[in-house]
């Protein structure tokens, strides 16, 4: 059985080229990440789970965050779904990559829109990452990617680094799909 990644990457459609540089990054530093885009090993074995569902094993959320993504509903679920397993798992590393206006309170999303979901509650957004990275102030994907390892406990790290090998002696063929796409 595959080992679910352990880096989750929330982002709207609008980020999705900063995203798919970022998740290559990540893999090439030997940590698959959950990706919408780029389907997990996991998601290619014909065993799709609801992308939602990775949230819950992950031990890094990095969140991408512009002003048109912040206002996408499955973004600002995501973001509070990670919140919401920060308290149960206080060990979750979440990471805001985002415009320095997003980190002042007025700017954040904190509520769903009503109406969105067939629930009408509101549900307050967390807005205490771990760290936030001002995204005006990184140059390339490879320099956020280093920013964002430098934040992981090796531990973590480890860990993340074990889930990418297992996969890899695994699953060898869905291992080598996507490295070909990542190499494209």
């Amino acid at each position: 059985m595959p080992v679910e990644p352990r880096v989750f990457l929330c982002y709207g459609r609008p980020d999705r080229e900063a995203a798919a540089a970022l998740s290559k990054c990540f893999w090439e530093h030997q940590m698959e990440c959950y990706d919408y885009l780029a389907k997990p090993i996991e998601d290619r074995l014909e065993t799709e789970l609801p992308h939602t569902s990775y949230i819950f094993a992950v031990k890094v959320f990095v969140a991408l965050i512009s002003f048109e993504s912040a206002e996408r509903q499955l973004v600002i679920e995501e973001l509070q779904m990670a919140a919401g397993m920060k308290r149960l798992n206080p060990e979750l590393i979440r990471i805001y990559v985002c415009p320095p206006e997003f980190m002042l309170p007025e700017k954040r999303p904190f509520m769903l829109n009503p109406g969105v979901f067939t629930s009408s509650v509101q549900v307050p957004i967390d807005d205490h990452p771990e760290l936030y990275i001002d995204r005006t102030r990184v140059g390339t994907a490879e320099e956020l990617c280093a920013e964002i390892i430098r934040a992981i406990p090796q531990e973590t790290l480890n860990k993340i680094n074990e889930a990418w090998e297992i996969n890899k002696q695994l699953y060898p063929d869905q291992f080598d799909e996507k490295q070909k796409e990542y190499l494209r």
